[in-house]
């Protein structure tokens, strides 16, 4: 959260490349980490908490999401960037992956 913080807060933050490749790559960018923290808060639900895999995902889901508006609302205030209801679309979908891979891959290793 603290690495998406730091990012959001930096005016007018660019790649360099051409204005797809840069829309591309700053999507990616918004879905990679947003899977990697709803990752890391299923993570804590389902193996500090022993919350169910369905609770640990409706929470990490939601947390992910409102993380994710409250990163736009913090980029409204940041120069020479804005805050995009289609960013925390992007986001959420990142969450939802992060939920369903964390799911998939450790929900029946837990003793």
């Amino acid at each position: 959260m603290g690495i998406i913080f730091y990012l959001s807060s930096i005016a007018g933050l660019k790649t360099g490349a051409i204005i797809p490749v840069e829309i591309v790559l700053r999507k990616a960018a918004h879905l990679f980490e947003y899977i990697f923290l709803s990752f890391l808060f299923w993570r804590i639900f389902y193996w500090r908490w022993k919350l169910s895999a369905f609770k640990s995902g409706v929470l990490a889901f939601s947390l992910t999401v409102i993380y994710a508006a409250s990163d736009e609302i913090h980029q409204s205030f940041v120069e020479n960037r804005a805050g995009r209801a289609t960013d925390v679309a992007v986001d959420a979908t990142g969450g939802l992956l992060g939920v369903i891979l964390s799911k998939n891959l450790f929900a029946s290793k837990r003793r």
